[in-house]
């Protein structure tokens, strides 16, 4: 045993919302009613991302992928991307043929190989399982595995190419049986016998132990058989080079092409949901059983190849076809299609009408007149009296009578038998391209130029028309009995008195006017090529501005659930007439719609460019009925093909400088802040319907919208803790809120972390500290400077000025004590003398505080200044160059 992992997958996530293994299996069982042309049929090939074109096995794994093996490795496929893997990408695996596949029973992949022996595939990790002394090429080829069945408890049978069968369980191979055989199928019935299909015949074997076994019976000694499958009655059907054949019972029966087998070999085989039977044969297509009846489906219909190695029903009921030549998938679809392989005379169809019998009538481009009976199609031609087989409007007239018109011809089909009415009976030259039926049950018919009706089986000229008719698209009868002409002129309506003609100057979005529907309610809607209009109570309503409704409209249809139905450029639109009355009375400010097409089950969204009467009808049974370039096709409305499915959403890979991850996280280096979640949803029965919304929580403040992007890249993500979610809908909105989610971890720098920060701001505190501490010190330097000129201007003073001013003082003391005048006059001198020393020392000393000349001139002058006043003083010439 080896075990390697797949780098690819080297990043573990956790998935949340895996309900399919919770749910009911196949909500879209393929009906068996409809025949097996109209199942909706996609092909992948290479060049769509398949390995190898040629898919040997095909199985679909609880998490909800299907998983293909091909010639060229093995391919995972989830509805838009194949994920593949081969020699070059996964050396476990060591042979990129893979020949079997089979789910175990913890929902791990079991792979069978040409040459490598048995891989499993858990948790994006393979694990190789070889049997003891399969060295030589010889014993290898022997032991090529050529099929994988799970057993009731939950352990292996493998067969071989040329070694028998074998059991594996819990890591270890059984014993070798039948060795020298080549076991092609095997199947653990509900009895837990054995089948074992071999090349020449198939065993069912008894277990009285492990490796104890005894042969039951044998069966189809002399035939090759291919594939094994039990019913749900318990009957055991096998596929053979002869056939198919029935164990039911002591009962053996079976189908070759005597018995109505339409295949010459059957190489596998597998049952649907509805108990249908589908059968790969050796080239000759897939062939469907129901009952004992067979049908077959082929390259003339548009399988890849007809080489069918492999079947799979998926949960969705889908059915998956493995060919020689690509993969193949049949599905049910809302519309059924009826072209000409199901019987029409050709694929282009203008218009048709539904008979009061239930029938439907269908008129084409060439192919003369079809009638739709119960499945069948019975086709007219002018073989069959039709005066042309380009077909344009088609009318049931009030007495049963079939009109059908054409260029210049009007035609008449009543008790089987057609009518002709050309120019000699009053028909206008042109194309006839509408036929209606007034109050008094005259036909009344439009083209180009002037209405006419029929009088006395002659075409005339209609009384009470527009002095000018444009062209005319329909005709239409309302309850009251009026006429409504849609023409490329605006809406006419025709009363029994007066006409009136509705143009845009009353509301309409487009004076081109395809066609009018009057509902149950007397609401009278209008198809134009402006879009969708309305006329209730005398009053026109647009809905040019609706969206898809605001589109070119050819044909409005209404069904019993009160919703519209419409045919318009990019397919069939349905809306609901509550929601279109509420746009209407401004309620709402759009209107939701459903948009069919191709994936539905039409075969083209193209619509005959002819504009003729009714592209469109609604048969008595309520099944609504479109006429395309691409055939007819019918739907019915009281039945709802809701996938009920949410489907499994899983994150399949994260792109980023990622250090460390594990099961449901991962961490991202510091400076990765940019990283990419690549996501998926499983469910294949229209992949491009499917809807993603996702979210980062910790930074996303809301869910948003991807639409059906699975990739959302973010960058410049702050460091911290997140966690990536990611949420899906199905292709009927049926959401999985739970999804799939990932815890992300963004490391930061050094300088981003907490403790780095915290640093810094003990830092700057500390250094916040010593300046205010360098201040203060420098307050008290500054201070004590203050205080020492303090003491030195005290000391000037006392020792200056107050010696001074007590000299003076003696000086005035001697005055008033001398008697003669010549002795007070030199006192008076002597004290004057002191005065203006002392007066000039006290101006020094202020000076020497603060030198005015140094805030009033500049620095020369101010230098000049001090020296001339230094010089006074000591009596000096100073002098500055």
């Amino acid at each position: 045993m080896s075990s390697s992992p797949r780098p690819a997958l080297r990043i573990p996530v956790v998935l949340l919302g895996i309900v399919l293994a919770l749910r009911p299996p196949a909500a879209h069982c393929l009906d068996a009613s409809r025949l097996i042309t109209q199942y909706g049929h996609d092909v992948w090939l290479t060049r769509d991302g398949l390995p190898q074109n040629s898919v040997r096995a095909i199985v679909q794994t609880r998490e909800g992928y299907i998983w293909l093996g091909t010639w060229g490795g093995l391919a995972r496929f989830d509805g838009v991307r194949f994920t593949i893997f081969n020699r070059a990408n996964t050396p476990a695996l060591g042979d990129s043929r893979i020949t079997a596949l089979a789910e175990g029973a913890d929902g791990s992949l079991w792979i069978g190989t040409g040459a490598s022996g048995l891989i499993r595939l858990k948790d994006g990790a393979f694990t190789t399982y070889r049997s003891e002394g399969n060295t030589s090429y010889e014993e290898r080829s022997r032991w090529q595995i050529r099929s994988i069945a799970r057993g009731s408890d939950g352990g292996l049978w493998i067969g071989t190419s040329g070694s028998g069968f074998r059991r594996f369980k819990d890591g270890r191979f059984g014993r070798l049986l039948m060795d020298r055989l080549v076991v092609r199928a095997i199947l653990e019935d509900m009895s837990r016998h054995l089948w074992v299909a071999t090349s020449n015949g198939v065993l069912e074997l008894s277990f009285d132990g492990p490796d104890a076994f005894r042969i039951e019976r044998l069966l189809l000694p002399d035939q090759l058989v291919n594939g094994l499958y039990q019913d749900r009655s318990g009957a055991v059907w096998i596929a053979a080079r002869g056939g198919l054949t029935r164990v039911s019972g002591g009962r053996v029966t079976t189908f070759g092409p005597a018995a109505g087998f339409p295949a010459k070999a059957a190489l596998s085989i597998c049952g649907d949901h509805n108990g249908t039977l589908w059968i790969g044969t050796d080239g000759d297509g897939l062939v469907r059983m129901r009952g004992e009846a067979f049908d077959r489906f082929d390259v003339r219909h548009g399988l890849s190849n007809g080489f069918v190695p492999a079947l799979f029903e998926d949960r969705e009921g889908s059915l998956w076809i493995g060919t020689n030549d690509g993969l193949n998938r049949l599905r049910d679809t809302r519309f059924t299609a009826f072209t000409s392989r199901e019987g029409l005379s050709v694929d282009y169809v203008n218009a048709l009408t539904a008979a009061r019998d239930g029938d439907v009538w269908i008129g084409t481009d060439g192919g003369g007149l079809n009638q739709l009976r119960g499945g069948g199609i019975t086709v007219y031609t002018s073989a069959d009296g039709l005066a042309t087989n380009y077909i344009g409007a088609l009318f049931e007239a009030g007495d049963g009578a079939l009109w059908i018109s054409g260029d210049g011809v009007v035609m008449r089909r009543q008790n089987g038998r057609f009518r002709i009415y050309g120019a000699a009976d009053g028909v206008p030259r042109g194309f006839v391209s509408a036929i209606g039926e007034d109050r008094n049950g005259r036909i009344v018919i439009a083209g180009e130029g002037p209405v006419r009706e029929l009088d006395h089986d002659r075409f005339v000229v209609y009384p009470n028309q527009p002095s000018r008719m444009e062209y005319c698209y329909s005709i239409t009868r309302d309850r009251r009995g009026d006429l409504w002409f849609a023409t490329t002129g605006g809406l006419v309506q025709v009363t029994e008195q007066a006409h009136r003609i509705y143009t845009t100057r009353d509301g309409l979005p487009d004076e081109g006017v395809h066609s009018v529907h009057e509902d149950q309610d007397g609401t009278i809607w209008i198809a134009t090529v402006g879009g969708l209009a309305c006329l209730k109570d005398g009053v026109i309503s647009s809905f040019s501005r609706a969206g898809l409704l605001g589109e070119i409209v050819f044909e409005v249809l209404d069904d019993r659930a009160g919703n519209l139905w419409l045919n318009g450029r990019q397919g069939i639109v349905k809306a609901s007439k509550r929601d279109l009355q509420d746009y209407v009375a401004q309620k709402r400010p759009d209107v939701p719609i459903a948009l069919y097409g191709l994936t539905d089950g039409l075969k083209s969204t193209e619509y005959s460019v002819a504009y003729i009467q009714r592209p469109a009808c609604r048969t008595r049974d309520g099944k609504l009925w479109f006429a395309t370039t691409g055939g007819v096709a019918t739907i019915d409305p009281a039945v709802t093909r809701v996938n009920a499915l949410a489907p499994p959403v899983l994150i399949e890979a994260f792109s980023g400088a990622q250090r460390r991850a594990g099961r449901g996280w991962v961490e991202v280096g510091p400076g990765a802040a940019a990283f990419e979640v690549q996501y998926t949803a499983l469910s294949f029965l229209a992949p491009s319907r499917m809807r993603f919304a996702y979210r980062l929580e910790g930074l996303d403040p809301a869910w948003i919208d991807a639409g059906t992007h699975r990739m959302v890249t973010y960058s410049a993500v702050p460091p911290g803790q997140y966690r990536f979610r990611v949420r899906a809908t199905n292709n009927d909105g049926i959401w999985n809120e739970a999804g799939a989610a990932i815890d992300i971890r963004v490391l930061p720098y050094f300088y981003q972390t907490r403790w780095f920060r915290l640093s810094m701001l003990a830092v700057l505190a500390l250094s916040a500290a010593g300046l205010h501490h360098l201040r203060v010190r420098r307050l008290e330097t500054e201070f004590s400077l203050v205080m020492k000129e303090r003491s030195r201007i005290a000391r000037e003073i006392h020792d200056g000025l107050a010696q001074g001013l007590a000299a003076i003082g003696l000086h005035v003391s001697a005055i008033q004590s001398e008697p003669s005048a010549a002795g007070r006059e030199r006192h008076v001198q002597k004290a004057r003398q002191l005065v203006e020393t002392n007066l000039a020392e006290a101006r020094r000393s202020v000076w020497d505080l603060h030198p005015q000349y140094l805030d009033r001139q500049d620095l020369v002058s101010a230098l000049g200044r001090m020296a001339a006043d230094l010089g006074e003083h000591a009596k000096v010439r100073i002098a500055i160059q």
